[in-house]
């Protein structure tokens, strides 16, 4: 749970970008910062592996469209033109009746009975072909693989959630992440301001012997410490937001800009309830589920590999010159019957794997069952213990803030000196930011609880 997003002047993306992300338009020239719901929104159109991700899906559809359309008819335009040397022809054996009537008719030709041929094509056959295939029957088999590629694209559909859930998680971290460097960087500008002034106030009563060299000494070494943090804040600053700006693919000519607080927030946690909405609504449960389901249609389809078929064929061949007893123009039709009976034997092994692939898909689908309990009372168990350590820490800044209020009427009155109330402000600041980080954690540690159950980001 975050913090309202607070109004900052002119950075962040231009009004181009905040229509993109789906946001109301803005006037011309108006510019914003991206709160963590534009950033999701962002990555959710430009992050590259999710839209890869959204190809492979549109991949599946097609294929489950391919497979529905092997039920309607096939047509298919053959042609072929051949050329011999001679024509081909055939001897043709003469029955003993024709025989003698043509002795009668050639009595001086003796061998004309046995040198009768017919040419059986042209020399020259060709042939033109429009042929149509119509499946009438296929014992499942077209069913089975319609079936199949829809089982793989819901697996297609499951697996792109995941990846989803994955990818919003990382840009939560990161956009939490760029929260804590800016809030970090922001103490320690304010540890380094208030060592300056320090080692000023050292100075300047050092100079009027009102103070010790030591102390002088103490002051620059206070100063000059706090510069090596400040340093590593701006760089952890400028590398979280490139870091964030990779991820949800911001491709902008403006620097990217956030806006948001890391907020606490309490939450009350059953872990057996969080289980079983976990096993209901986590993406990767529902596939090995699914999973499971294209194993068990991938059996079906080699058990039915050997059965019969049957379509409906017919063609009719024009301009043709590839039999001598056939017309020119021929419409032709009947019933096809396919029927493997014997392939070697490659069945069998075939039916095994399968099988086997079914019983492996529901092992992992216990073992997966059995990691969810173990995962989502450890993401609890983190919860808790980073709220109490929060809880701890916050009393901690609290002590320090009463310190430095009483060492403030202290130096008031003349009690205490300027010095000890600066002192007791580092140790304020100090206290701060790691009550940041704790506070951090315990946002980290619910973001990653929500992704454990299958809860998009800020719905736990």
């Amino acid at each position: 749970m975050r913090g309202k997003p607070k109004a900052r002047a002119l950075r962040s993306i231009t009004a181009i970008g905040a229509a993109v992300l789906g946001a109301a338009p803005a006037l011309a020239g108006e510019i914003r910062p991206l709160t963590l719901d534009d950033c999701l929104a962002y990555a959710d159109r430009h992050n590259l592996d999710l839209r890869i991700a959204y190809t492979q899906l549109e991949v599946s559809g097609a294929h489950v469209r391919e497979a529905g359309a092997r039920y309607l008819p096939s047509l298919s335009l053959d042609g072929y033109y051949t050329q011999y040397d001679t024509a081909p022809t055939q001897a043709v054996t003469l029955s003993p009746q024709i025989q003698r009537i043509l002795q009668r008719l050639a009595p001086n030709q003796p061998n004309l009975s046995s040198n009768f041929t017919v040419e059986t094509t042209p020399q020259n056959p060709s042939d033109m072909k429009l042929a149509v295939s119509q499946p009438l029957f296929t014992s499942g088999k077209l069913y089975t693989t319609l079936q199949l590629r829809r089982d793989e694209q819901r697996v297609g559909a499951l697996q792109e959630r995941g990846l989803h859930a994955d990818v919003l998680l990382a840009v939560e971290e990161s956009f939490d992440e760029l929260l804590l460097a800016e809030e970090g960087g922001a103490l320690n500008e304010d540890v380094a301001m208030l060592t300056a002034t320090v080692r000023g106030d050292a100075e300047h009563r050092f100079a009027a012997q009102a103070a010790s060299r030591m102390e002088l000494l103490e002051a620059e070494s206070a100063h000059t410490r706090a510069q090596l943090p400040l340093l590593r804040a701006r760089e952890d600053v400028r590398l979280r937001r490139d870091t964030l700006a990779h991820l949800i693919g911001w491709s902008e000519d403006t620097p990217l800009e956030i806006a948001g607080a890391l907020v606490f927030a309490a939450v009350q946690l059953d872990a057996d309830a969080l289980v079983k909405r976990a096993l209901v609504d986590r993406p990767d449960v529902q596939l090995v589920q699914q999973q499971i389901a294209v194993r068990e249609r991938e059996l079906t389809a080699v058990q039915l590999a050997g059965t019969p078929s049957l379509s409906l064929v017919g063609a009719y061949e024009f301009v043709q010159r590839a039999r001598n007893d056939l017309p020119e123009n021929v419409l032709s039709g009947g019933i096809v019957l396919s029927w493997p009976i014997l392939e070697g034997g490659t069945i069998v092994p075939r039916v095994q794997a399968a099988r086997l692939a079914v019983e492996e898909a529901m092992l992992r689908r216990e073992q997966l069952r059995a990691n969810v309990g173990f995962e989502v009372r450890r993401a609890v168990t983190a919860v808790t213990v980073a709220e109490d350590a929060y809880r701890t820490q916050q009393r901690v800044v609290d002590t320090a803030r009463e310190r430095v209020r009483v060492t403030e009427a202290g130096v008031g009155v003349g009690t205490a000196a300027p010095v000890a109330l600066a002192n007791e402000r580092l140790a304020l600041l100090d206290a701060r930011l790691a009550e940041a980080q704790l506070r951090f954690e315990h946002v980290i540690a619910r973001a990653r609880l929500a992704r454990v159950v299958g809860a998009p980001p800020g719905k736990l």
